[in-house]
């Protein structure tokens, strides 16, 4: 169990992201959820606004019942029942459209310092904790094959930062603005 536990965390470790990359990657984030957070917030105004016309419309309705009289009753039931229908069906949509507050910087700091200190918070979970950490890092689980640990599908996260050493062929030739001859 011990020699099995050590392997799973020299594994994270493996993975284990370079520092810089995070540091690109909250920026990313950020990015992203300031955009989806503009996105949101034009939905949420839009159900705001047509929540406000069929309230506006309800009150006209009643106007038009009591004050003006221009309505029968059989009509303005029905008018009202389905004016009722659309507000709560409004409702619900503005209520589903509203950003719901989350402290962003906090979240990515958080998933900074979990995949930074991968390996030695698995050593430090309790069993629940450490099923949780592994289903969030390996969607698919983990297996044990051969002494070497191998997953099905890692976490996007590790993919895309997983500190790998530069091949040559990954290289860029180094040219400044003098003309580039080859043999």
């Amino acid at each position: 169990r011990e020699v099995l536990e050590q392997l799973f965390v020299e594994f994270l470790a493996h993975l284990q992201p370079k520092p810089e990359y995070l540091v690109l990657f909250g920026e990313i984030i950020r990015d992203v959820w300031k955009t989806k957070k503009e996105d949101a917030s034009a939905l949420h105004r839009a159900a705001q606004h047509s929540l406000k016309a069929l309230n506006d419309r309800k009150q006209r309705l009643i106007e038009a019942f009591v004050y003006d009289r221009s309505i029968d009753p059989p009509t303005y039931r029905e008018q009202l029942d389905k004016l009722n229908e659309q507000i709560v069906l409004a409702e619900i949509n503005e209520r589903d459209t509203r950003i719901d507050e989350l402290d962003l910087q906090a979240a990515v700091s958080f998933g900074e310092f979990v995949l930074l200190n991968a390996p030695g918070l698995w050593i430090q979970l309790s069993l629940d904790q450490k099923q949780r950490l592994q289903q969030s890092l390996f969607p698919r689980g983990v297996q044990f094959e051969n002494g070497v640990y191998r997953t099905a599908e890692t976490s996007m996260v590790f993919l895309e930062l997983e500190a790998k050493p530069l091949q040559k062929e990954d290289l860029v030739a180094l040219t400044g603005i003098e003309p580039v001859f080859q043999p």
